[in-house]
């Protein structure tokens, strides 16, 4: 009985899982966000290093000045600025951006390198959602378990397949 307890509870466990990660690659899917975590405190006291951003999607048309935008850095397409925008151009299609914490502005920004609006703040996750990245975070978070539980099934369906059989002869 307590066998039988056991795998009713690993297979209704790795169920649950299957369906949560299902269920969150589809809302991901279907209403797909960009979160970034702030790494520097160039928005301060708006924004401050630790936390996690939320961006939607925006166009020239939605913006105005006041608006926190996500940038691809000129210098550097790989990084990406957080900032407030300062001043647009539409008829240019640039903005120009400041940070808070920061005496000057920006260069001029081309629409097409913006990234996203920010919607949303979230105090402190970025400091989960970096240590998430990291290697570190990458084998304790999904290495390790994924190890264990492919051990556990191994283990499970060894015990099964190599466990004695049983046959009844039947007499004619």
């Amino acid at each position: 009985m307590a066998r039988i307890n056991c795998n009713l509870s690993s297979g209704v466990a790795t169920l649950f899982v299957s369906v949560m990660l299902a269920a969150s690659l589809a809302i991901w899917r279907f209403h797909p966000a960009n979160v970034l975590s702030v790494q520097t405190n160039s928005m301060a006291p708006t924004l401050v290093k630790g936390d996690a951003i939320v961006l939607k999607h925006s166009n020239l048309s939605t913006l105005k000045v006041g608006d926190i935008v996500s940038y691809r850095s000129p210098l550097n397409p790989n990084v990406i600025i957080t900032h407030r925008i300062v001043f647009i151009d539409k008829s240019r299609s640039v903005v120009v951006t400041k940070g808070d914490n920061v005496a000057t502005t920006d260069g001029p920004i081309n629409v097409s390198q913006i990234v996203g609006q920010v919607s949303r703040t979230i105090d402190r996750l970025g400091y989960i959602l970096d240590f998430l990245r990291s290697p570190t975070g990458l084998i304790t978070t999904l290495y390790i378990p994924a190890i264990g539980i492919f051990s556990l099934e191994l283990s499970r369906l060894t015990k099964y397949y190599l466990r004695p059989t049983y046959r009844l002869h039947q007499s004619t």
